[in-house]
């Protein structure tokens, strides 16, 4: 389990193919604590779909969240399964990637983007 301290934030994996995220309200200042997790490649679980296999992990529910808290649009950091959950703020077993190529993308596009959000500030 991945737990962000005392942020309102926390993504846990457990040993059965379950993921919850659990959150409040966008708040930016969880950004720096989501950051964290971007390099735990813990597997949370993995599914296929359609001769596929797609595998979610710690980091790739942490990129969904700030996305979410940055008001980003996921698909457009390759989430193309991602569906929302009024409760989770998405459906966890629709995060993830095909392989790490794509996942290496969307990390690389979030880190460019927080990198002109900084020199914008």
């Amino acid at each position: 389990m991945a737990r962000l301290g005392t942020s309102r934030w926390s993504v846990t994996c457990q040993w059965h193919p379950r993921v919850t995220c659990q959150w409040h309200p966008r708040d930016k200042t969880h950004v720096p604590l989501l950051e964290t997790l971007l390099d735990d490649a813990t597997r949370c679980t993995s599914m296929r779909i359609n001769n596929r296999n797609y595998e979610t992990q710690v980091r790739d529910i942490a990129l969904a969240a700030l996305l979410h808290i940055t008001k980003q649009d996921p698909r457009k950091f390759g989430f193309d399964r991602l569906q929302t959950h009024p409760q989770i703020v998405f459906n966890t077993t629709t995060v993830g990637f095909e392989d790490d190529t794509k996942r290496n993308e969307a990390l690389a596009k979030w880190r460019s983007y927080r990198e002109s959000q900084t020199n914008n500030e």
